[in-house]
């Protein structure tokens, strides 16, 4: 059980490429003992690369839709469209004024009592 549980933490160090030389010798020794190790490195590694570049593919998609929506902004901003630039300033003004009226109510209570 312990051996078995080596070979997978091996063969997920290495897939990571974070095995050691040792662990590579200690991973190419449990081969030759078991002969269905080779496939089983061999199906992880397919699955392994495949997930890995699909996680890189959504993490671009998402990066480029979140430049697009920046960019967007920005020239919205800069065209000077009230409807989208100053929505910004709007906002940011709403929340200064929302946390000047509740400092207010807490320094008016500490006051009075």
């Amino acid at each position: 059980m312990k051996e078995d549980n080596r070979l997978w933490i091996l063969i997920g160090r290495k897939l990571s490429g974070e095995a050691t030389e040792d662990e590579l010798k200690e991973l190419a020794e449990l081969s030759q003992k078991d002969p269905d190790v080779p496939y089983y490195i061999t199906i992880l590694s397919v699955w392994w690369n495949r997930a890995e570049h699909s996680g890189k593919m959504k993490a671009d998609k998402a990066l480029s839709r979140l430049l697009r929506r920046m960019e967007k902004k920005e020239s919205a901003f800069l065209s000077g469209n009230p409807n989208q630039g100053l929505s910004v300033i709007r906002n940011y003004l709403k929340a200064a004024f929302r946390h000047l009226w509740k400092n207010s109510k807490i320094s008016l209570l500490n006051t009075i009592g």
